[in-house]
């Protein structure tokens, strides 16, 4: 009987890993700033006008609904510290309660990137430094029943791409 059993967890566990199918691939855009920082964000989404008080106050840059895939999305960005790295923010969010997962990863662009999720799954997102110490934040929620991120089939597809096109273009 465990013999079964353990071929099935396996086959489930092999499902689980394969890539997202065509049906939870999100199309996403690049695009490029004037500084050379180029960064993907879902094409077909519905992106929100935010007003300068906004951006002054709670520095955010921007603000997407993919309706379809019940997901929302908000950028910051933030000056801070000159000397501030990835590793101390990670340092810093280990330190709190809340994450269950913080990483920095070489994206495939070559790029140190923070990965981090909440422990209750219902945000999750990475950040990239720029070369002037103004950190990007890219936050990820599900927007209307209140699923974790990891119950969405798209979630996966729209982070990884995400933080994988993060880097600097020559100019």
């Amino acid at each position: 009987m465990k013999k079964p059993i353990a071929l099935l967890l396996c086959l489930v566990m092999c499902l689980a890993a394969l890539p997202a199918t065509a049906e939870s691939v999100v199309e996403m855009d690049t695009l490029t700033m004037n500084d050379g920082f180029t960064f993907a964000v879902p094409a077909n989404w519905v992106y929100r006008n935010i007003s300068d008080q906004e951006r002054q106050q709670d520095h955010l840059f921007l603000v997407a609904f993919g309706t379809e895939e019940d997901l929302m999305l908000i950028c910051t960005m933030e000056p801070v510290q000159t000397g501030v790295t990835l590793a101390a923010r990670r340092d810093q969010m280990l330190s709190q309660t809340g994450f269950c997962q913080v990483e920095i990863i070489i994206n495939e662009k070559g790029a140190e990137v923070l990965l981090f999720r909440h422990e209750d799954g219902m945000l999750g997102g990475y950040e990239f430094l720029l070369n002037d110490n103004t950190l990007i934040t890219f936050l990820y929620g599900c927007i209307s029943d209140g699923r974790p991120l990891s119950d969405n089939p798209f979630s996966r597809n729209v982070l990884d791409q995400g933080a994988n096109s993060l880097c600097f273009l020559e100019k």
